[in-house]
């Protein structure tokens, strides 16, 4: 699980991903846009007001391209989304597992590093 450094992550997610949906909470709106196989299905749109600010990213791995395995280890996801919060003072990363197990853990260290020692 890589924490990225380059700014490529989200378009390597998208290429790597069947879909995937980007919600972005901006200058008072929220702005939309889905990609099905890395070609967006239709422009970027304003879906709404927001007095709130971030990304949501949801995604779903292809399976022809992660031939292997497209299920994934909730507790090592989730791991790493703790220690990328510690590292980001004053995100919140939150992870939900919409699987028949559903869990959901959020993440949020105003401290960033300092709150963990």
């Amino acid at each position: 699980v890589s924490g990225g450094l380059h700014g490529v992550g989200a378009s390597v997610v998208n290429a790597l991903s069947t879909e995937l949906e980007v919600f972005v909470h901006r200058e008072g709106k929220i702005h939309y846009q889905k990609y099905e196989r890395g070609i967006p299905v239709a422009d970027l749109k304003v879906i709404g007001d927001t007095d709130q600010t971030g990304t949501i990213t949801r995604f779903k791995p292809d399976p022809e391209i992660f031939q292997e395995t497209t299920v994934y280890d909730f507790d090592t996801l989730a791991t790493r989304m703790r220690e990328l919060a510690f590292l980001n003072r004053n995100i919140k990363l939150t992870i939900e597992d919409k699987r028949e197990h559903k869990q959901k853990k959020e993440f949020h260290y105003e401290g960033g590093i300092k709150s963990y020692v």
